[in-house]
């Protein structure tokens, strides 16, 4: 019985994260892709 609650309690956790996830791409990608690019290539010089 407590291996199933931690498993429900670990599965629960896993999609609100996934789900958190797929939201901040949905809203974030560009910025996130630019902040991303720019901090690669010009954050060095």
């Amino acid at each position: 019985m407590f291996c199933f609650f931690l498993f429900l309690w670990i599965w629960c956790d896993f999609l609100l994260f996934f789900l958190f996830f797929l939201l901040f791409l949905r809203f974030f990608s560009c910025e996130w892709l630019f902040f991303t690019i720019w901090s690669t290539f010009f954050m060095p010089f």
